[in-house]
């Protein structure tokens, strides 16, 4: 039975990001974030539910079976695994990162990269730090750079480093899922529109838009794992990038559509459909 309610689950949002993703133009932050957290959250409170059960007793007069009982475990166990190699990979990003020397860009305290590439990022978990490359620096005029931190600043704003963690956990979790990496890359990009869309409000959003076409025009080779790995993105991904992320800076309107994300009571809704699986262990006796 439980082998039953594990391919119910599995089936059902496979054909939920199947029919209500094909063929479907740019999605907003908050649908693009449903539609990739969902999915494994549900498989994982299915699973949690089976756990909870046990692997005796009966369900609608049929007998629970050893097989998925073990196979909600063993998915569970990678979970955990994969989380905690995230985590040590954090640890040990974070201890690198701590070595090197601390300076001030005008109101904001960086550490910095001694590398030619110009780069910037916050680094780490729910407190990030700020990390800036000596390349960054010497490419970018004092206005250009001011901008650029105010577009770091705003993923520390938006807590973007602690809620991609856990996006990228359930990312290597099922990446077995329909649109799985088109849906990450897509939010990876719109995580980018947003911080740009907050900068723009606080900053000369010309002077981002410039800052961003000459950084661009530096980068010649991805950056690799230096520090995160979907920041060595193809060449041509990177271009689809850099032109989205323009074009929503010279057209407010269109970076205020793709930023746009769900209401308090939306949200609590759509978490609310991740508990479905829970109202099944009433139905297991025995």
């Amino acid at each position: 039975m439980h082998l039953g309610i594990l391919f119910l689950a599995a089936s059902l949002i496979v054909l939920a990001r199947v029919v209500s993703l094909r063929g479907n133009p740019r999605l907003a932050y908050g649908a693009a974030l449903a539609h990739f957290a969902l999915p494994p959250l549900i498989l994982l409170t299915t699973a949690l539910a089976i756990v909870a059960m046990g692997n005796q007793g009966e369900m609608w007069g049929m007998a629970l079976g050893r097989g998925s009982y073990l196979l909600a475990w063993a998915f569970l166990g990678v979970s955990l695994l994969l989380l905690g190699l995230r985590l040590f990979q954090l640890t040990l990003t974070l201890r690198r990162l701590d070595s090197y020397r601390i300076v001030n860009l005008g109101t904001q305290t960086v550490r910095l990269l001694p590398l030619a590439f110009p780069y910037s990022a916050q680094i780490g978990f729910w407190r990030p730090r700020l990390a800036v490359s000596q390349g960054m620096i010497d490419l970018l005029s004092p206005e250009h750079l001011k901008a650029v931190l105010a577009h770091e600043e705003a993923h520390a704003q938006y807590r973007d480093t602690f809620w991609f963690f856990w996006l990228g956990w359930l990312r290597q979790l099922t990446p077995w899922l329909p649109y799985s990496e088109a849906l990450w890359q897509e939010l990876l990009l719109l995580r980018e529109i947003r911080a740009d869309h907050w900068a723009a409000e606080r900053q000369d959003p010309l002077a981002l838009a410039e800052a961003l076409t000459f950084v661009n025009q530096a980068i010649h080779q991805p950056l690799g794992d230096l520090f995160e790995p979907s920041l060595a993105i193809p060449f041509h991904q990177r271009q689809h990038r850099f032109l989205t992320r323009i074009n929503s800076l010279i057209e407010p309107a269109l970076s205020d559509s793709l930023v746009k994300t769900y209401s308090q009571p939306q949200l609590l809704a759509l978490f609310a459909l991740t508990l479905i699986p829970f109202l099944f262990i009433p139905l297991h006796y025995g």
